[in-house]
């Protein structure tokens, strides 16, 4: 999670699938979903 995606490697690593990332600022269902979606790899 972070305020900022500047980062070259870090938009790589999203981008391929690598990570899950949630981008600030984020409201309850965004959260629900991902860790929803985290927990049901």
């Amino acid at each position: 999670m972070s305020g900022y995606a500047e980062d070259e490697a870090v938009r790589h690593v999203v981008n391929i699938g690598g990570v899950r990332f949630l981008q600030k600022p984020f409201d309850m269902n965004v959260l629900a979903h991902e860790l929803r979606a985290a927990l049901s790899e």
